[in-house]
């Protein structure tokens, strides 16, 4: 099916949904503009954050890693999402949009991840606000 976007774009779509009474176009158009968040997010997850490498042998054991991936990737987007606006700032000038780098952040995560849970709020804080000032430091086209 061909689904003209906002900016003149026009998409093909496979679907097996052919009742253009039931499914119209319209429907699909915002159904993969939903999808596209979690496309991303899963390919964030296999990728940067190698979650198909499981130490586990244990159910409970593969779902406890399954799950701490999980914790880390939402805050690493929870970080992400509070420093974009410094991003789209100090990229306004460039030709090309830019983006936090989701690698290199994740490693600066993981050497302050264990304030998250060891030391108290006030200690948290203060990492969490010096892991904001440094994301945006790293970016990529």
């Amino acid at each position: 099916m061909r689904v003209e976007l906002e900016d003149g774009t026009v998409e093909m779509l496979l679907t097996s949904l052919t009742d253009r009474r039931r499914y119209p176009h319209g429907v699909f158009k915002w159904l993969y503009a939903k999808r596209w968040g979690v496309e991303t997010a899963i390919f964030t997850l296999k990728s940067f954050l190698q979650l198909a490498l499981i130490s586990a042998y244990t159910q409970p054991g593969v779902e406890q890693d399954l799950l701490a991936n999980f914790a880390f990737y939402n805050r690493q987007s929870v970080l992400v999402a509070a420093s974009e606006e410094e991003v789209q700032r100090g990229a306004a000038h460039r030709e090309y949009a830019y983006r936090i780098n989701r690698n290199v952040t994740a490693g600066m995560l993981q050497r302050f991840l264990y304030h998250i849970y060891l030391d108290g709020p006030a200690t948290w804080r203060r990492k969490m606000l010096v892991l904001l000032e440094l994301m945006p430091r790293y970016t990529e086209p």
